[in-house]
């Protein structure tokens, strides 16, 4: 972890000394396959880095489309979805991951898997997509888990239920059809969920 901290520091001087020199390293850098890599700035470990903290007040825009980029380019590029979101902005960003998102329904499946509840801006930018892409069943479930906040330990087992109440919520709002259709689906399945690990737990305590 120490090195990762050196690294980042050192990368972030320079990019305040050489801008293009660091947006050239960082684009090259974030492009190298596992076998290859010296140094990970975008870590779901890690936290935020310096770097990134440079390269996007030098050019928010560049920084976030050269991230998205690299990760739609090409299989080998680091796997970044879930540290994605301690890097990426759904609200400061809403604009750019929509035109990333335009572009082509593998770049929208990208932008579905980094999104999640946890953060602000997640529920807008899902009926969005949803509207660009009703038919496409990837990046439904990629959304679901999203509203699931699935893969995020803090979470847990409390994870459907959560995403239950918000979504019990959110159908009492006006909404396009395919939002509706989506969310009254995920619904049941929460639901569902939701009574399986209720019938769990009951199991567990009698069992103790």
């Amino acid at each position: 972890m120490n090195d990762y901290f050196h690294c980042d520091h050192l990368a972030a001087n320079l990019a305040q000394q050489n801008p293009e020199v660091a947006f050239s390293e960082f684009h090259e850098l974030i492009r190298r396959p596992w076998s290859e890599r010296s140094w990970n700035p975008i870590s779901a470990y890690s936290g935020q880095s310096q770097l990134w903290g440079v390269l996007t007040k030098l050019n928010r825009e560049r920084a976030v489309l050269d991230l998205l980029s690299a990760e739609a380019e090409t299989k080998f590029a680091y796997s970044f979805a879930n540290g994605a979101r301690e890097f990426i902005d759904p609200v400061a960003d809403r604009g750019l991951l929509l035109r990333f998102a335009e572009s082509g329904e593998n770049q929208a499946l990208l932008i579905a898997r980094i999104l999640s509840a946890s953060n602000s801006g997640f529920w807008d930018l899902a009926f969005e997509i949803l509207e660009r892409f009703p038919t496409s069943e990837e990046i439904h479930e990629a959304l679901s888990r999203g509203a699931q906040r699935m893969g995020e330990v803090s979470v847990g087992f409390s994870g459907p239920g959560i995403a239950l109440s918000e979504i019990v919520s959110k159908l009492q709002s006006q909404l396009t059809p395919t939002a509706r259709a989506w969310l009254e689906d995920l619904a049941s399945r929460l639901r569902q969920r939701v009574k399986e690990l209720a019938a769990l737990e009951l199991e567990q305590k009698i069992n103790r």
